[in-house]
């Protein structure tokens, strides 16, 4: 059956009217069930970005299961709670490294399933730092008795949340901490649980303070805009060093594949640098669904000149050895996009929507102003095609685009000194800018994917346990 908006909402609304049904029978543990199931449905396709229902739930949770917590606070002291302890995916790495930079003991806090994850950690955060583990697979009481317990061992003064937008424990936990609560944006794009369980949210760009302030009724007090960098390794492709040596005009692409399902525009500018440039090379690496993609290339016969690869860590070398990065469309990435201009590439994005801003986040709004930015985003397929054929035929152009993509990254140092800020001051450098947000047409883009490539209507259902 068809996917439509409709359906989306009335699917949505059951669920969350019978999580409210099964708390009021004091089903708790099935209500956290079908509260986490409601807010991967509306992850998936963001027609909306913030429900009072669940909102309320998530509270009430937390007061039926959270025993007593310590008021008193440990100086300088932070819990950092993350899903996942990511080393170069994320921005736990970077928030944990100025956290430490600055004199602050970090606490993290993670599921057990991690242990294997934490090695890059241990360095990191020194003597006075440690990691906690908790049992992500144990009941929602029991997970949230664990998270009490190391609470009230660390007695924290700040706690970071850096998580799945449908976390259901995490955000519980967070309702109810008697500490200072910043909210990490990581999936500003997106619905997500617990825009009541923080004190601050941390935006990286227009797009999700825009959100934020509008759509999940976030006040401006508490949005702090910090641009973040990227952790990048040089790891070198070394496998392919033949492959390299045989295509020296790339054009490197990359990200979730759903990020170009939905519009056939992406497909429709490989087509034109291929077919226009012969001596070309396509490459994209990203996970998810390759359907569309594989049709793509079979369809048009080039299976020698566009090379769809899964993740690999060795990626940005790909991107090292390209004329330049095409960004994803019609879902736009960031964090693609600065790995790109810190490797000395540029994004070149098509976006439409220009004057408004693109549908998930401009692209110049993830960079520093450094007064001499080049230009980045095309409104026209014609504008962009032009910029495509100056890249490929004029390399003093090229050379000299490249040039002004230095310093537009925030700088380490830069980004550990307004941490500091935000902490003791709640002063900012940053400032975010509101945006008009065409965010019908943004949840459009995920029910087309969804109908055309992606198809995980009903697996979200079935992994709801």
């Amino acid at each position: 059956m068809k996917i439509t908006k409709d359906r989306v909402l009335k699917d949505y609304n059951k669920l969350v009217l019978l999580a409210e049904k099964l708390f009021e029978k004091k089903q708790y543990e099935r209500a956290a069930v079908v509260i986490k199931t409601a807010a991967l449905l509306m992850y998936n396709f963001n027609i909306i970005y913030k429900d009072k229902r669940l909102e309320s739930l998530l509270h009430k949770i937390a007061y039926v299961y959270i025993p007593q917590l310590a008021t008193e606070k440990a100086d300088k002291t932070v819990l950092f709670y993350d899903w996942w302890c990511w080393e170069t995916r994320g921005l736990s790495n970077i928030y944990i490294k100025a956290l430490v930079a600055n004199g602050y003991k970090v606490i993290v806090v993670t599921q057990d399933y991690n242990k294997k994850n934490t090695d890059w950690l241990l360095g990191l955060l020194g003597e006075q730092g440690c990691i906690e583990f908790y049992n992500a697979k144990s009941s929602y009481k029991a997970q949230l008795e664990n998270l009490s317990a190391i609470y009230n061992k660390h007695k924290p003064s700040f706690a970071f949340f850096h998580s799945m937008p449908n976390d259901v424990t995490g955000c519980a936990f967070f309702a109810k901490i008697p500490c200072t609560r910043y909210q990490i944006n990581l999936t500003d794009h997106a619905y997500w649980l617990g825009a009541t369980c923080l004190d601050y949210s941390l935006e990286f760009r227009d797009y999700g303070y825009t959100i934020s302030k509008n759509h999940r009724h976030i006040p401006e007090e508490k949005l702090l805009v910090l641009p973040y960098y990227p952790v990048h390794k040089m790891v070198a492709a070394d496998s392919m060093k033949d492959f390299f040596e045989a295509h020296k005009n790339i054009v490197f692409s990359g990200g979730s594949l759903y990020k170009i399902a939905g519009s056939p525009v992406f497909f429709e500018i490989a087509s034109y640098i291929l077919d226009t440039y012969k001596d070309a090379t396509f490459v994209f690496i990203g996970g998810g669904n390759p359907e569309n993609i594989n049709n793509f290339i079979f369809q048009k016969g080039y299976q020698d000149r566009f090379f769809y690869f899964a993740e690999r860590p060795d990626f940005e070398d790909f991107i090292r050895h390209s004329k330049f990065f095409l960004c994803t469309y019609p879902i736009m990435g960031a964090l693609m996009n600065q790995l790109a201009v810190i490797n000395g590439k540029i994004p070149l994005c098509y976006n439409p929507n220009m004057d408004d801003i693109a549908r998930d986040g401009d692209n110049e709004s993830l960079f520093i102003d450094t007064g001499h930015n080049p230009v980045m985003s095309y409104k026209s397929l014609d504008e962009l095609k032009l910029e495509i054929d100056r890249l490929f035929t004029d390399s003093n152009y090229l050379s000299q685009k490249e040039k002004q993509l230095e310093g537009m990254i925030i700088s380490e140092s830069d980004f550990s000194e307004q941490v500091k800020s935000i902490l003791e001051t709640k002063s900012k450098k940053y400032h975010g800018h509101e945006r008009k947000l065409d965010l019908e047409e943004f949840a459009q883009i995920y029910i087309d994917a969804e109908n055309n490539t992606n198809r995980q209507y009903n697996i979200i259902f079935a992994n709801s346990s």
